[in-house]
C-alpha cells in the first residue's frame, strides 16, 4: 500500500499530465515545473529542522515521483515519435 500511495499514484499523475498536455506546443513545461518543484521541496526538507520535517519529506517524495513519471513519459513519447 505504501508503494502504491507514495510512488505509483504520483507517477500516474505525472504521466497523465504529460499525456494530456502533449497536445500543446511545449509539453516539456510540465516536466520542468515538476523538476523545479522537486528541487524546492528537497531544499525545504534539507533546511527544515522542525518536527514536521517528515511531512515535507513525504511531499518531496510525491513531487519527485510525479516528476519521474512525467520525465519518463516524455522520453518514451519522443522515442516513439509521438511528440
Amino acid at each position: 500500500m505504501y508503494i502504491l500511495c507514495f510512488f505509483v499514484l504520483p507517477a500516474l499523475v505525472g504521466i497523465a499530465l504529460r499525456i494530456l498536455l502533449n497536445r500543446i506546443q511545449k509539453p516539456y513545461l510540465v516536466t520542468a515545473v515538476l523538476g523545479i518543484a522537486t528541487l524546492i521541496a528537497w531544499c525545504i526538507v534539507l533546511f527544515n529542522f522542525t518536527e514536521a520535517g517528515i511531512i515535507y519529506g513525504m511531499l518531496a517524495r510525491l513531487i519527485f515521483s510525479a516528476f519521474v513519471g512525467s520525465f519518463l513519459t516524455g522520453v518514451v513519447l519522443n522515442f516513439f515519435g509521438y511528440y
